[in-house]
């Protein structure tokens, strides 16, 4: 282990001179939806390069920020009546799985055309420097020539390979696609080119493609046999001047659309495998899918192996948020949060001079000003999230209740005045000394609504903005700035607690125990049918009817309050969940999934 921390360190002190990342704050889709129902991470691009230059890898110089690409030049691979289909909300939603309300157009079109200039931009610097170079978002493998396809609008290796072409570079070209599912769109984009090689691992059988070396895995495949059908792959792979690798984040073991049953570490061999394979050649990376919680520590991962040749493991923990908002919160002025300026006049003065009562300057937990919440808001980037969702013309309103401070944020969507999030916050005691009390607590996306595949989940009015980390690291970042121990609540549902539990554990250990009984027992269920069961009172508990219980929960700011994991792991051995029978309201579509395929298949290039 020593040994190792010595050799990441050494690599950081001793590093590729040309390290060069394409990334955008906007590659987040602002389609929140996306983040609950098919298990992207939307932030996976931040948190790469968040916890990248946590760790001391990247620097600033290293990351590059990319414009739009012209629409003259994705004209260059696809169709003029797919371009145009782009600006329809029922293309668009089709493509992503979501309504068409959901959909804003300019935004998602915005995000995509980043990520193709983006890869063209990467592609062009690895031919200048002869190396590895990334792109954060990108290997939109399933967009066609005339149609758009499987979270994929336009197909920004294709786009990139045609402007190359157009510019005179006229070498051999690979695509090692690493993803999941076959490359439909890319195949169907390329295969008139001679000089372009796509070498493929697949997950899934979608019949042959043109132009594809092909190898389908069985389903489940694990770490070994996957680095053995690579080995081969890599050996069939023709010479070229310019490689582009799409390192799908979903041949992780419980993707929720990736069939493959690889671990992180297996996703790091295969890396480290291509790594070698181009040492010392131009090659452009790309993420592709990923469609589970940890996509991000593949990507992670790929970015220390490949540019940096280090081993170093990645937290589970959203370690990443923590470590940016930590940086924002060191960079604003504590003056800014609550206006404390020595004023001109003092409310005496008022008084006195005027013989009118001054005005009352109402701050949030005697602290925050609307103007400093507001401030805030901007710094740590959530304002712009949601322009990107549709509001505008933000409003911080403060006042008192009788259960603690209210916040809300108000703004416009279209004509309306719209409350996107509200808490009621009060400072209380606990045994480890003062904390924030979270009363009450909701994130509103009133643009949104709910349809049968996406039901209401209870306590809901309207669907959620799919922002609640970043409001839970406000709120403990607000602890932390009135120098109280962390944040306490008590969850009304389930999915609440469930959703909160990388931040949060019940305070009686007892009680923490059952909650992890419970997830343990209900880990092949959607975590939908988990609490309306329980809302339904459906969940057994060691043979016994159980309701849920609302009891408090922590967030430390002091790590060393929190529970013994294993101790809580072990108590909670006592205890065994079941569910009666299935939810009233939901009947449970099962993903369809084709047939485990007995052994590799592969298929040469045709």
């Amino acid at each position: 282990m020593a040994f190792k921390r010595w050799f990441n360190r050494i690599g950081r002190e001793i590093r590729n001179p040309h390290v060069s990342i394409w990334y955008h704050p906007d590659y987040r889709l602002p389609v929140p939806s996306l983040g609950a129902f098919s298990g992207m991470e939307l932030r996976r691009a931040d948190y790469v390069v968040w916890e990248a230059t946590a760790l001391g890898f990247l620097k600033t110089t290293d990351i590059k920020t990319p414009t739009k690409i012209p629409y003259h030049l994705l004209a260059k691979v696809h169709s003029q009546e797919m371009l145009d289909s782009l600006a329809s909300t029922k293309a668009l939603a089709r493509t992503f799985s979501v309504q068409e309300w959901e959909i804003p157009v300019d935004q998602i079109l915005h995000t995509m055309r980043l990520a193709c200039q983006g890869t063209l931009k990467a592609a062009r610097a690895a031919l200048h420097f002869q190396g590895p170079t990334f792109n954060l978002l990108g290997g939109f493998h399933h967009a066609h020539i005339d149609k758009p396809g499987g979270y994929c609008l336009v197909n920004d290796i294709a786009v990139t390979i045609a402007q190359l072409r157009a510019q005179g570079f006229h070498e051999h070209i690979n695509i090692l696609d690493l993803d999941a599912h076959p490359p439909d769109g890319t195949a169907d984009c390329l295969y008139q080119d001679p000089k372009v090689w796509i070498g493929s691992l697949s997950g899934s059988d979608w019949g042959e493609l043109p132009g594809v070396d092909e190898t389908v895995l069985p389903e489940g495949c694990s770490d070994q046999v996957y680095s053995q059908a690579l080995a081969l792959l890599l050996k069939r792979a023709p010479q070229a001047r310019l490689t582009f690798v799409i390192a799908g984040g979903d041949i992780i073991k419980g993707d929720r659309h990736g069939l493959l049953g690889l671990t992180l570490e297996g996703a790091r061999i295969r890396d480290r495998m291509v790594a070698r394979h181009l040492k010392k050649q131009a090659s452009v990376w790309v993420p592709g899918g990923g469609y589970h919680k940890d996509s991000w520590r593949v990507l992670t991962g790929t970015v220390l192996t490949v540019l940096f040749n280090s081993s170093m493991k990645i937290p589970k923990t959203d370690r990443p948020l923590k470590h940016h908002y930590r940086q924002v919160f060191h960079s604003i002025d504590v003056k800014d949060l609550h206006g404390q300026v020595e004023p001109l006049l003092t409310e005496q003065d008022v008084e006195e001079f005027f013989g009118i009562a001054a005005p009352v300057n109402l701050r949030f937990l005697d602290y925050y000003t609307t103007e400093g919440i507001e401030l805030a808001l901007f710094k740590y980037g959530i304002l712009a999230n949601l322009r990107r969702l549709g509001y505008s013309r933000f409003k911080i309103e403060i006042r008192k209740t009788a259960t603690g401070d209210m916040v809300r944020l108000k703004a416009r969507a279209g004509r309306l005045k719209q409350t996107l999030f509200e808490a009621i916050l009060r400072i209380t005691d606990s045994q480890h000394g003062p904390m924030l009390f979270i009363d009450w607590f909701t994130l509103r996306n009133p643009r949104e609504e709910f349809k049968p595949d996406r039901p209401k989940l209870p306590g809901q009015e309207v669907p959620g903005l799919g922002m609640s980390k970043e409001a839970i690291e406000i709120m403990f970042i607000m602890a932390k700035r009135l120098e109280l121990k962390g944040l306490l609540f008590k969850p009304s549902w389930y999915h609440i607690a469930y959703t909160m539990r990388h931040f949060f554990q019940f305070s009686d250990k007892d009680r923490h125990a059952r909650f992890l009984a419970l997830i343990r027992d209900t880990k092949n269920m959607e975590l939908l049918d988990v609490t309306l069961a329980m809302a339904e009172n459906q969940v057994l508990m060691n043979g016994e009817p159980y309701q849920w219980e609302a009891m408090e929960m922590n967030y430390y700011t002091n790590q060393e309050h929190r529970h013994n994991r294993k101790e809580c792991l072990e108590l909670s051995k006592a205890y065994s969940f079941e569910i009666k029978k299935q939810s009233k309201q939901r009947d449970t579509q099962k993903r369809q999934q084709p047939q485990a395929i007995p052994d590799w298949v592969h298929r040469n290039r045709s």
